[in-house]
């Protein structure tokens, strides 16, 4: 998107893990607070949950924590990374 080839500098607190990690917490004491921070997620995927990934991305909670962070960061989520 046009926002990210734009040469900006974002600083700000990094926070994140694990993307069944980060789902798991929604809801429980340990969910995360990332309003105005950047979101880091990373994980690998076995092959059966990349059909659930655009699930968990696109549940309203976990939308919310996308939303209200200032940076969204993928890290490696491929099948293939310990391979």
């Amino acid at each position: 998107n046009l926002t990210a080839q734009a040469a900006i500098e974002i600083i700000g607190t990094t926070m994140g893990g694990l993307l069944t990690s980060l789902y798991g917490c929604i809801g429980t004491f340990w969910e995360l607070h990332t309003d105005n921070k950047i979101l880091f997620i990373e994980g690998v995927i076995e092959p059966f949950e990349l059909l659930s990934l655009d699930h968990v991305l696109y549940h309203p909670r976990f939308l919310r924590l996308i939303v209200k962070s200032k940076a969204l960061v993928f890290g490696d989520i491929s099948p293939f990374s310990l391979k």
